[in-house]
């Protein structure tokens, strides 16, 4: 059995993946799913946040993404990239 092949739709890793082995063909039907991608003003206590704060995105416990706050328009801001759940693998990737 040769190495694990990954695949790629666009930048989005495929959930799928398969052995590679010399001379062999196979059919292998790709599904992905895009992150989530989140984005809005973000205040504490009704004021902006200073530039640099960090916003996260949390489930069950466990950190998926965190970006610092930026400055748009007079107003804080947070944009943030939580990736998908690969269900091809028993690990929660997102």
């Amino acid at each position: 059995m040769g190495e694990t092949v990954t695949f790629k739709i666009g930048s989005v890793t495929a959930n799928e993946s398969a052995d590679w082995q010399e001379g062999a063909g196979q059919q292998v039907d790709l599904t992905a799913s895009a992150p989530f991608m989140p984005w809005g003003r973000v205040t504490l206590d009704g004021e902006n946040v200073l530039t640099g704060t960090l916003v996260s995105a949390w489930y069950a416990g466990v950190k998926y993404a965190e970006q610092g706050s930026t400055w748009v328009g007079g107003q804080s801001q947070y944009a943030l990239e939580v990736p998908h759940d690969n269900l091809a693998t028993p690990d929660k990737e997102g």
